[in-house]
């Protein structure tokens, strides 16, 4: 399964499809604090990354993908969740890449 559910967080793994989105948005609709980590993330489908920026949940670790990575620091310009948690991986990756 590529994305793991334990309690309030999600870990995405590898290749992220559309068939998870339903699941997803259940989960996220059960939480009251969700998180996510997409730092195994490979691939993310669109339909995963809108219900992210829709529905916000904490951002634990960006992906390690440059792509992805660059995709959700766009994101970040209106999603505030994903700014903060770009801030402390770029600090980390020693700056602007």
């Amino acid at each position: 399964m590529p994305i793991l559910y334990g309690g309030e967080i999600a870990q995405f793994l590898d290749v992220c499809a559309v068939d998870e989105a339903l699941d997803f948005i259940e989960w996220l609709r059960g939480q009251s604090r969700p998180k996510i980590d997409l730092e195994s993330c490979t691939h993310l489908h669109t339909a995963l990354f809108q219900l992210i920026v829709a529905m916000q949940p904490e951002i634990n670790s960006l992906p390690g993908n440059p792509f992805l990575f660059r995709c959700l620091s766009e994101a970040a310009r209106i999603y505030p969740p994903a700014q903060k948690c770009l801030v402390s991986e770029s600090v980390s990756r020693g700056g602007d890449s």
